[in-house]
């Protein structure tokens, strides 16, 4: 008997402790399922970085619309003449009753000239430079017989420079307020003479002059990012061609030479102490600057893929290897209508 109520007092208890548990189970609010968590959107992307934006001072290579050359390369003029290179490497000039100076010349690929003076670069990197008043100037000016290895040449007024392979400068003539010292450069590019100075475009697309005074150096600071270097006279101003076409100018603009804020799609320029002109694109031509010899009448201008200037006349070559010229008609300088077979750059 007293088994029995053990054995029922243990029931009664376990029923006790399981009826507890089951209403603490029960009186447990059903956790209803939480709604997802909103999807994390991905935070907005940056704003691109237009690098364009940036002052990019490195040459960087033309669009491929636009094609660069230099101002003529295989034409070129000076204070007296036009000169042109021909496809069998000798040089044209218009000479009227005079003999010309460059008659001898063979194997020539690219020309500069200035004041009466001429410089030639041969197909083997030498270089030949020649005026046509050899009694009143230095023979010792225009002695470049012993260059070589030469990419390029510039001439000055009284002054010759040349552009070597590997990227350094050599230039010889008078040499009045350091316009030859060159030595030292480095990384250049282009270059480009003028009476006073001696001028090379770097690789980086700034400028270097051997020009003495402050007022010149302040002008070239302020070029970069260009691609060709053009001059108008004795430092006072300076064009340069961007990759993308445009031209900026600084220096004295007495003749309107330097308004060039506004061309676009120029592949070339050429400038004399009182005008400038750029080749566009499309083969026309613009101009700016002093007319009064008529040297801006270039609008006609069709198929032109070069350009030179001197001090008063303006010259084209056409895609067919002829020429054309204006300005003033002395010393015979516009006489190039019956030339053909010129080079082209």
């Amino acid at each position: 008997m007293k088994a029995l109520i053990k054995f029922l007092a243990f029931a009664v208890i376990v029923s006790l402790v399981f009826a507890v548990i089951g209403c603490g189970t029960d009186t447990q609010p059903t956790q209803t399922e939480q709604p997802a968590a909103p999807a994390v959107q991905d935070a907005p992307d940056e704003p691109e970085v237009d690098d364009a934006s940036e002052t990019d001072t490195t040459l960087v290579a033309p669009a491929e619309s636009l094609e660069f050359t230099a101002d003529g390369a295989t034409i070129a003029a000076n204070t007296t003449d036009t000169f042109a290179i021909r496809t069998d490497g000798t040089v044209a000039q218009t000479v009227g009753a005079r003999e010309s100076f460059v008659a001898d010349w063979s194997d020539i690929v690219a020309i500069s000239a200035s004041g009466v003076h001429i410089v030639g670069l041969r197909e083997d990197g030498t270089v030949i430079a020649r005026t046509a008043q050899e009694d009143r100037y230095d023979p010792s000016w225009f002695d470049t017989s012993d260059w070589s290895d030469i990419t390029a040449v510039a001439m000055g007024g009284r002054q010759v420079a040349g552009l070597r392979t590997d990227g350094t400068v050599v230039a010889v003539g008078y040499d009045h307020a350091g316009r030859t010292d060159v030595e030292g450069w480095t990384e250049i590019v282009a270059i480009a003479a003028d009476i006073a100075q001696t001028v090379g475009l770097r690789a980086d697309g700034t400028v270097i002059s051997t020009h003495p005074t402050s007022s010149v150096q302040s002008d070239v600071e302020q070029l970069y990012g260009i691609v060709y270097i053009a001059l108008t006279s004795a430092g006072h101003g300076f064009i340069g061609l961007r990759p993308d076409g445009t031209v900026v100018a600084v220096g004295v603009n007495n003749d309107g030479q330097l308004d060039v804020d506004d061309w676009s799609d120029i592949v070339a320029i050429a400038a004399s102490s009182n005008h400038t002109v750029g080749l566009r694109s499309d083969g026309t031509v613009v101009a700016t600057g002093q007319n009064d010899d008529g040297q801006l009448d270039v609008t006609d201008w069709q198929n032109i893929v070069a350009i030179a200037v001197g001090p008063m006349h303006t010259v084209g070559l056409r895609s067919d290897g002829t020429m054309v010229a204006v300005g003033l008609h002395m010393t015979n300088r516009l006489d190039v209508d019956d030339w053909s077979g010129i080079m082209l750059p």
